[in-house]
């Protein structure tokens, strides 16, 4: 019984660690955005990215750099890109650095960021 029990703690631990230590950056997300401006290039999808699309790399880069925050809660974190024409923002979870988990395809007008 008391086996089993280390066992399933040590896994836990394993698990939480391993969580933390692959909590993404914020040059993971910039990176998961480009490839989501890319794909609403080919797309036209419709997409939150898709406002993007047109921008100059010097204008997404500067959008990049000011308009997306991140809030770290140890084992993921949540980023927002604050969309320059409504102020509103896009929230997407992010988890073990490849995992992005859009919270909110459409941002609400008037929402205000979390940073």
């Amino acid at each position: 019984m008391r086996m089993k029990r280390l066992i399933v703690i040590v896994i836990i631990t394993v698990g939480l660690v391993s969580l933390d230590m692959s909590n993404p950056r914020s040059e993971d997300f910039i990176s998961y955005v480009e490839k989501q401006i890319e794909r609403a290039k080919n797309t036209k999808n419709d997409s939150f990215y898709e406002l993007f699309a047109g921008l100059s790399d010097k204008a997404k880069t500067t959008i990049m750099e000011q308009g997306v925050g991140r809030r770290d809660y140890l084992f993921f974190s949540i980023f927002e890109v604050l969309d320059p024409e409504s102020q509103s923002a896009h929230r997407v979870l992010g988890v073990a650095k490849k995992i992005f988990i859009p919270l909110n395809e459409h941002p609400n007008r008037g929402t205000l960021p979390i940073y």
